[in-house]
């Protein structure tokens, strides 16, 4: 069976015995802290630590990149659920987390060089070229 399911058994067992006056009860207490308030550079710091753009973020956020934006120029501050997320980003736990997908910034920024390097011989090749700081492909 899972471990799942046995940790159930096991701990269904030990409520039985101490209902039964058999065995000794365990407790756990939990605290929950109160909610956080972040200022504009603490959430820009979280976002650029985690290796998101503003449009990543409010993904990840479940918001607008305009919200994002407030957020970091201190028009808007985070709420409840957004501050437990920006929690969850500023810890270590974020590795754990199912809906976060690493990406190694390193190869990131290599990928992007190496596309850029293209898009420069593409230029000196004269198969493409700048104009108005767009790049406009001549094929």
């Amino acid at each position: 069976m899972s471990e799942l399911f046995n940790d159930l058994v096991t701990g269904l067992n030990e409520a039985i015995a101490f209902e039964k006056g058999q065995g000794k009860g365990r407790t756990h207490t939990f605290i929950i802290e109160p909610v956080k308030r972040y200022s504009k550079s603490e959430i820009k710091t979280i976002r650029t630590n985690a290796g998101m753009t503003q449009a990543e973020f409010a993904n990840y956020m479940g918001v607008s990149s305009k919200t994002v934006e407030a957020w970091e120029k201190g028009t808007n501050h985070p709420t409840g659920p957004a501050c437990r997320l920006l929690d969850i980003l500023s810890s270590d736990c974020i590795k754990d987390m199912p809906f976060i997908k690493h990406e190694d910034v390193k190869k990131r920024i290599e990928s992007n060089l190496l596309h850029l390097e293209t898009i420069m011989q593409d230029v000196k090749d004269g198969k493409a070229h700048f104009a108005e700081h767009d790049l406009i492909d001549e094929d």
